[in-house]
Order: C-alpha cells, then sequence, then structure tokens
C-alpha cells in the first residue's frame, strides 16, 4: 500500500514488491508515486505493518514507474522477478473475466471482479467492472490485474471517471521495462531523482552518510521530516520527525563497517520542546542479524546546544537499535523527533 508521509491512513495507491538482481523493487503508476511526493510504504498481512520508503524513482513512461524499497521491508521482498508468468496471452484466453487484487486495510487480499473489453496484444488491457454499480476506485491504482486462474496479467495503471474504463498494462511489458531500467546497477545518489532537478540539501550521500536506516517502527510526520535528516549533519537541513502511537519509537541503524565505539549523541537543536525525546535505550549489535545487547537507557537532558551524549562500554558495534520515548501529553498526540544522531568515535 503506498501512502503519503505522514498520512499513513491514506492510500494512494498500491505498489508491487519484487526483488531483482539483488535490489528490493516497487513498481507502481508514476501518478501515485507523484501524488504521494515521497511514497512511503505499508506492507500488510503480518503481525504489525512493515514499513518503508521509495527512493532513486525512475519514469519508465505510460504512467509507469520503479524505484528502491528502502526501510523493513527489504527484509521481507516479495518473489523475484523471474517467478512471474510472462504468458499473458494464454492466460487471457482462458476467460474474458479476472479480478483486481487489492489490499484491504487489514492486511487481506481483496478481490474486485473486472471484465476485459479491449486487448491490444501488444501494451494494454481495458477493463470494466462486472458489477456496473461498483465503479473502480482511484485507490486501487497499482493493483495486479489476475486472470481466471488467480494468476497476474498486468497492473492496473489508470481509471477513466468518465467511461469508468480502467487501462492495465500487460506484466510482460511490465516487467520487461524493469529489466531494461538498469534497477540492478546503482541509479545515483539522489532519492526520487526523477521528481526533482537537484539533490536535496540534506540528503546524505552514499560517500557522506555514516549508517543506513533500515527500519522505523512510525511513518515520518512528512516529507520534509524523513529519516534521511538522522544522517545529514549540515546547519538548516530540518529535522526528522514521527508520531508515537505507542509510546514510543524505534529506530535500527546499520554501519557500512563495524567500527569500535563508546559514544552516541542525540541533537534536538531547533526542536521544540514538546517534540523532543524524554529518554532513549540503546541497543547494539555486533553484527549477527536481530542479536541486540542494552548497552545504555535512562532519561535524555540536552545541553544548551540541544544535544546529548549517551557512553557505554566500548563495543565493536555494526548496528544500533535506539528505543525513542516522548514527552507525555494531555492531547494523546505523542510527536517525537530528532536533528541528527551521531555514532562514534
Amino acid at each position: 500500500m503506498v501512502t503519503k508521509p505522514g498520512e499513513s491512513t491514506l492510500e494512494v495507491g498500491q505498489a508491487l514488491i519484487t526483488n531483482h538482481a539483488g535490489r528490493c523493487l516497487a513498481i507502481l503508476p508514476m501518478h501515485v508515486a507523484e501524488e504521494a511526493l515521497a511514497p512511503t510504504l505499508r506492507y500488510l498481512g503480518t503481525q504489525r505493518a512493515i514499513l518503508g520508503a521509495i527512493e532513486e524513482l525512475q519514469d519508465l513512461g505510460d504512467d509507469l514507474a520503479v524505484g528502491l524499497v528502502r526501510g523493513e521491508i527489504e527484509r521481507n521482498c516479495g518473489h523475484g522477478i523471474g517467478g512471474f508468468s510472462r504468458a499473458v496471452n494464454s492466460r487471457l484466453a482462458e476467460s474474458n473475466q479476472g479480478s483486481l487484487r487489492t489490499v484491504n486495510g487489514d492486511g487481506s487480499f481483496g478481490y474486485f471482479p473486472v471484465s476485459w473489453i479491449d486487448d491490444d496484444r501488444e501494451l494494454y488491457i481495458r477493463i470494466v467492472p462486472t458489477m456496473a454499480n461498483q465503479p473502480i476506485r482511484k485507490g486501487m491504482s497499482g493493483s495486479l490485474l489476475m486472470s481466471a486462474s488467480q494468476v497476474p496479467v498486468g497492473m492496473l495503471l489508470n481509471v477513466s471517471t468518465r467511461s469508468g474504463v480502467g487501462t492495465v498494462m500487460r506484466i510482460d511489458r511490465l516487467l520487461e521495462r524493469v529489466e531494461r531500467s538498469g534497477t540492478s546497477k546503482p541509479i545515483g545518489a539522489n532519492p526520487q531523482a526523477s521528481l526533482a532537478t537537484t539533490p536535496s540539501s540534506g540528503t546524505p550521500t552514499a560517500q557522506t552518510a555514516q549508517f543506513k536506516i533500515v527500519s522505523w517502527s512510525a511513518p515520518s510526520a512528512g516529507p520534509e521530516h524523513g529519516t534521511e535528516k538522522l544522517n545529514s549533519l549540515t546547519e538548516g537541513d530540518g529535522y526528522w520527525l514521527t508520531e508515537a502511537n505507542h509510546q514510543r519509537v524505534t529506530l535500527e541503524l546499520e554501519l557500512p563497517v563495524t567500527k569500535l565505539t563508546r559514544l552516541i549523541s542525540f541533537d534536538v537543536s531547533g526542536l521544540p520542546p514538546e517534540q523532543q525525546p524524554v529518554s532513549a535505550e540503546v541497543l547494539v549489535s555486533s553484527g549477527e542479524a536481530g542479536r541486540y545487547r542494552s548497552a545504555w537507557g535512562g532519561a535524555l537532558k540536552f545541553d544548551e546546544g540541544g544535544r546529548h551524549r549517551v557512553e557505554f562500554g566500548e563495543s565493536s558495534v555494526k548496528g544500533v537499535k535506539l528505543v525513542l520515548y516522548p514527552q507525555k501529553s494531555p492531547t494523546g498526540h505523542h510527536p517525537v523527533g530528532l536533528k541528527s544522531i551521531v555514532i562514534g568515535p
């Protein structure tokens, strides 16, 4: 499910998550990515929603886009791109009826019955609802068109508001475009390259980033408050901000190489007091996935410059998990943010 930053319950559309050449990809309509501004993802159907974001977006033409998936969804990436059947013509010949597979809010799949009224056998399939009183909704863009035998044959790109006809790109052509897009190689350091002509000043490059943010438990409060802000040491770049819906927020960081350290610094300069975390727990890992040990926990007391240094026993650190606790709020809203995090020396 594709959502806007800061509006995690508002579905903009859907995306197909797949892996190709060792990279986790999101394939979606270009207009969905543009409407979301900085597209965020919610992978549903598990015990809890798994969050992610789309970076380095490429416009593949004809309202199709592909981007790299960042966040915890990378660990739960979908089927390999080579696992999809490309025998579209034979699947369409089974019947002129099928369904759009959508994702419901509880994570279950929904199947919206449709019929195809046109197939140009090259690029597009055009569909209409089987039941005339149930139109195809806007939020269904990016849903997979399933054949009568429940095999994906295409992706819904858009729906005509006048006629109600949906335009679907065939999955064989869609996958060919993704494979030719160069997503098996680094695309560049600028997230959403096709949506901005110059890199934003707050986005760290692969050369300057001190760590990779591999998961977060709550979405950012808006596109200007993304997790990439935590990696920026430049003044005036803004800050990361989220809503601690479960009274705490967890961030998981991964360093490019294991380093010997005993220090982590938090910076909240520029944040209003009500958005500053009141306490934290620091857990560290030497590299083995999921093997964290508690290194420090306690109240955060920021100095006049808005910084707090956490010191713990010197450790070999490859991964860091941070648990942040927000200020208590009588309104029930628990915003919490940071300007930046520095690990080491």
